[in-house]
């Protein structure tokens, strides 16, 4: 079974998304790992604010602040060479 590319590596600044958690709107992060995968699910067998897709840790800009993101809550703003693939 191939392994399942990841959206976002190590090291990857990431803007935080309007449409997540308010006080985190519009910071900056760096990516430090993919620290799970929900599987593809139907809406209706989901669990609270579980979603499809990966989940990941990110350390926010000017704090030693770390928080867990949903990719579609992340964007991209600069991206490292892909060597340093998250697993």
């Amino acid at each position: 079974m191939e392994k399942k590319k990841s959206k976002y590596h190590k090291g990857d600044l990431v803007k935080v998304l309007h449409t997540s958690l308010r006080y985190f709107a519009n910071r900056l992060a760096l990516v430090l790992e993919r620290v799970h995968t929900v599987p593809g699910i139907k809406k209706e067998d989901q669990m609270g604010f579980e979603r499809s897709g990966d989940y990941y840790l990110i350390k926010l800009a000017g704090s030693d602040d770390t928080h867990v993101f949903h990719e579609d809550d992340i964007q991209m703003a600069s991206k490292v060479p892909i060597n340093n693939e998250v697993s």
